[in-house]
């Protein structure tokens, strides 16, 4: 079943006019209540504190049948037809469990805080309620998905209905798409209400009774906000005052812009737009601005921008059109957005490079103010707002000449690395010490010249989304997926090639609304510069109903985020091949009541969530099992969710990426989870939870939706190289670089590997610059807790080094080997699975490491198998290969014992030799009889000195010409 788009389950909605229809206290309310299908009795209830926020209120209880799939049903017959013409929209709250749950344990199942071992069966997280009309012979139906356990907060909104006057009857509709044979049959409704929803989207009619007109009049039908006008005329909206914690929670700080798409008969329109704040007087003479748009004969997405008015701060709770001479406008949308600042730059950056003859950047551009001749730079970053000159590192000077060109030119080496990751800040200055910036910030653009990668070829043929037959509008307002998609869908029929979406150089580009865009093999998907894909906030333009909120209620699965089991990304693609998403255009996400404009919770309040239930969190890029991928150049900003997530895809290019803006917690910068063969370069990301994510999954139960399960894949995370890059992680939150080992419920441990990480030349902040979530929630103890020390995935043949780690580095309780790192984290200094056991073999006997934190020189000669019920690995030799199995691990300077059990045919060699440089250290032969049994197990061992501290290859090897066969196990270092 679809749910009402125009009806709404815990979203924060602004509702005027509210009036009490029934609350069940009086004789007369309750007994205008009857049952319907599968009901078996209706009874009164005095709401407790276990119930949280209806405390004394009586509410209606509702027993039912059991089975959770049959409808059951409740009417409403009021004594007197209801007018709901003035107040269209039904207002109460529900829950279908009855027992000694109180708030607080809704609240902390839904954060994870309580976790049980598979479904609560009093529970129900697949349910829908409906709310169905009845008057004048007629029907009216919506249904919302509760999406929340415990109490629903629900709006219905009725505003179209044709029979509002008239309403006879109300019917309450509940059933659930699962099967629950333990659910209890009970259901609960709190007191029932009707109001009014102020809807700035416009959709409906008769909103022109809560705006205000002198010298005018206001209408408001089918969509369509009308304001006729004479002169000295005035238009005073909706009251804000009440809009606190509600979807139009406005803090002009951040919301410094109201954009109406509109038109006008005049083709211009001209006024002032006053504004009040919350504890400030109504519209005072400071808080005004006017504008004067142009071309609207035609609807136009117009931007009235208050960041320029120093007293556009604080809450909104008010706002005031005044149009100037006669006339009438037409608005089909009025929204509250957070715009870049109206600033004053003295000139522009018009190139950056980096040279590699002389291993120095280069920045040069042009001032517009002769007076400003003296051009500094200066190194900053995404995460640094203030730009206070006196915390930044001065990079390099130079002089404008008469025509205000410049010329910059300093090294491009620091003290460990480069400043490939880096922005740099122009600042020009007059002789006088007055400072001017320059506009924008740059970074490399030659970054192909330094990044060794294939890239993908594809035809030369091109379309444009705009032009036809696909006609993309770009307006800001009309949903362009359908014209952007078919660009897409012929270009990939047509053997493929580049859909090219324009962009033009306004001040704020010209935007298309998306909600879900598909690509497809052998097609680039080019966003040119000021092209900017929006995420739809209109709920009619989507095929489904957004999911609202963080997380989807889904008991039993630990952070069961709405944009993995709820909403599809913006642009999608499974099991595609040679795919580009390209171009210095924006991918900007739904960012609708939030607040925080760096997305970091010390900003405004203390939570970056704030308005997290109005926003429908969703990927903005998600590509699964795809071959043969580019990601490069574009930028995201105000993801509520994970940014770019690359699963098991291989052979991919992430690179000159930016991510900024953050809107919710949970807002990863990349996964590139179960992939392999992916570079990842010249990014930068200001993000509010984990950079990088190197994790390994065998079967996620959150991958439900857009991410299919695939067990048995091996699901491991290798060859990954991170060069050039800034990732700045929010400190309360995110690991920069993160290691999320979670695969070790696959039966075969060393399919889920994070092995052959390369991180280096990058700027690493968080919580930590390096660490990790090590205890998988999808495997071991029950409820999960964090805390076991042994429930990772290997992490192994792992290389840190000349990053810049602004924050502690950590792996925790992870025994990796073949790490090599110059921040500290050393490998271990034992063997990690020496005897080739996983732990727990009486549970699970038939669970094997297979070859988990070992290493190897040739995979065609290696192996670990049960012989005679004991597991090992083993060599066959293949000749002029070399041969052998090793874990690098970290030895301390001094006598050191390598012992090991082990069968040969032949001769064999114990090793050790330096990790890094591969050079030799020492080695010792060892023979065998040749003769293989259950009892043959040889103990051998070798007493051997180091010099010094090493990270060494401590293991076996074998030879063609002197060894047939190697079986060995239990292998430890002392």
């Amino acid at each position: 079943m679809k749910t009402a788009r125009n009806s709404f389950a815990n979203r924060n909605l602004l509702v005027a006019r509210k009036r009490k229809l029934a609350d069940f206290s009086k004789g007369q309310d309750f007994e205008c209540f009857s049952a319907g299908d599968n009901v078996e009795r209706l009874e009164p209830f005095t709401f407790t504190e276990k119930d949280g926020c209806f405390i004394g209120q009586t509410g209606l209880r509702v027993t039912t049948t059991k089975d959770a799939r049959a409808k059951k049903s409740v009417f409403y017959t009021p004594a007197a037809p209801l007018d709901l013409s003035i107040t269209p929209a039904l207002l109460f709250m529900f829950s279908s469990y009855d027992g000694e749950r109180d708030a607080q344990y809704f609240r902390d199942i839904s954060e994870n805080k309580i976790l049980q071992d598979g479904a609560d069966p009093l529970l129900l997280s697949r349910s829908y309620l409906s709310v169905t009309l009845f008057g004048k012979g007629k029907r009216d139906t919506r249904t919302v998905y509760l999406n929340r356990y415990g109490y629903n907060r629900l709006c219905y909104n009725f505003c179209d209905c044709s029979f509002l006057s008239s309403v006879d009857k109300i019917e309450i509709c509940f059933h659930a798409d699962e099967d629950a044979p333990e659910w209890q049959g009970v259901l609960k409704i709190t007191p029932l209400y009707a109001g009014k929803i102020i809807d700035f989207g416009l959709a409906g009619s008769g909103l022109e009774t809560e705006f205000c007109a002198e010298n005018g009049e206001v209408a408001h039908n089918g969509g369509v906000l009308t304001f006729s006008f004479k002169r000295n005329a005035a238009f005073t909206f909706p009251s804000l005052a009440d809009a606190k914690n509600t979807l139009y929670n406005v803090e002009l700080s951040v919301k410094n812009t109201i954009c109406f798409y509109m038109r006008s008969t005049s083709g211009r329109a001209k006024f002032t737009l006053c504004f009040s704040v919350e504890g400030g007087t109504e519209f005072p003479k400071a808080n005004a601005k006017s504008f004067d748009f142009r071309g609207l004969k035609d609807p136009k997405l117009v931007y009235c921008n208050l960041s320029d008015i120093p007293s556009a701060r604080g809450r909104l709770t008010g706002l005031k059109l005044i149009p100037e001479g006669e006339g009438s406008y037409e608005i089909f949308k009025i929204s509250f957005e957070e715009e870049d600042k109206i600033e004053r730059f003295v000139g522009r950056i018009g190139a950056c490079r980096a040279v590699q003859s002389s291993q120095t950047i280069e920045i040069c551009g042009n001032v517009y103010d002769r007076a400003f001749s003296q051009i500094k730079i200066y190194r900053i970053f995404p995460h640094i707002l203030t730009e206070n000159l006196g915390e930044l590192t001065l990079l390099g000077c130079g002089s404008a000449d008469c025509d205000g060109n410049f010329h910059v030119e300093f090294p491009w080496k620091t003290e460990k690395g480069t400043l490939f990751s880096s922005q740099f800040l122009a600042v020009a200055e007059t002789e006088e010490g007055e400072t001017g910036k320059l506009f924008p910030r740059a970074t490399i653009e030659n970054w192909k010249d330094f990044v060794q990668w294939d890239f993908i070829g594809l035809p030369k043929r091109k379309v444009y989304a705009d032009r036809a037959p696909y006609f993309a509008k770009g307006d800001g307002y009309s949903d362009d997926t359908a014209a952007i998609q078919r660009a897409i869908d012929d270009m990939s029929v047509s053997g493929g090639g580049k859909v090219v979406v324009r962009g033009n150089k306004s001040f704020y580009g010209r935007r298309y609304r998306v909600t879900k865009l598909y690509l497809k093999s052998n097609v680039e998907l080019h966003l040119e510069e000021g092209a900017i894909l929006w995420e739809n906030d209109d709920l009619a333009q989507y095929e489904t109903m957004p999911a609202f909120g963080h997380n989807a209620a889904l008991t039993g699965i630990n952070w069961a985020a709405n944009s993995r089991c709820g909403n599809y990304p913006m642009i999608y693609a499974l099991g595609e091949r040679n795919i580009k998403l390209t171009g210095k255009g924006k991918l900007r996400m739904w960012d609708v009541a939030s607040v925080s404009p760096d997305g970091h919770f010390d900003f405004i309040g203390d939570n970056v969530c704030i308005g997290c239930e109005d926003r429908a969190h969703v990927t903005p890029v998600g590509f699964c099992q795809c071959d043969h991928f580019e990601i490069s150049d574009i930028s995201i900003i105000r993801s509520s969710a994970a940014h770019i997530c690359v699963l098991e895809c291989s052979e991919g290019l992430i690179a000159n990426v930016s991510e900024d803006h953050c809107k919710c917690t949970g807002a990863d910068g990349v996964w590139p989870m179960g992939g392999h063969d992916i570079l990842i370069s010249f990014c930068r990301f200001n993000i509010n939870d984990d950079g990088i994510v190197f994790g390994s999954s065998f079967c996620d139960p959150r991958d439900i939706l857009w991410m299919p399960q695939n067990p048995g894949h091996k699901g491991g995370t290798h060859d990954i190289t991170v060069e050039h890059c800034y990732v700045y992680a929010f400190y309360w939150t995110g690991r920069a670089i993160s290691f999320c080992t979670w695969g070790t419920d696959d039966p075969v441990l060393s399919d889920q590997a994070v092995k052959r990480i390369i991180v280096r030349d990058n700027i690493l902040q968080g919580n930590v610059a390096v660490g990790g979530y090590f205890d998988s929630p999808y495997n071991g103890a029950w409820p999960y807790d964090g805390t076991e020390q042994e429930d990772y995935s290997p992490v192994q043949e792992i290389l840190l080094e000349n990053n810049e780690y602004w924050s502690p580095v950590t792996l925790g309780p992870v025994k990796a080997t073949s790490c090599l790192t110059d921040c500290g984290i050393l490998s271990s200094e034992n063997f990690v699975y020496g005897d080739f056991m996983r732990r727990e073999p009486e549970r699970r006997p038939y669970w094997i490491t297979n070859l988990a934190n070992w290493s190897y020189d040739e995979e065609s000669a290696v192996s670990e198998i049960t012989f005679y019920g004991k597991r090992c690995g083993r060599i066959e030799p293949l000749r002029d290969k070399a041969c052998n199995l090793f874990q690098g691990l970290y030895l301390r300077g001094g006598a050191r014992r390598f012992s090991l059990k082990a069968q040969l045919s032949g001769k064999a060699g114990l090793f050790v030799r330096d990790s890094r440089t591969k050079r030799m250290i020492c080695s010792k032969e060892i023979c065998g009889d040749g003769v293989f049994g259950a009892k043959k197990w040889k103990e051998y061992s070798w007493e051997f000195a180091l010099d010094e501290d090493v990270t060494a290859d401590v293991g076996v090897w074998a030879d063609k010409r002197e060894c047939r066969l190697v079986l060995f196990t239990d292998c430890t270092m002392s």
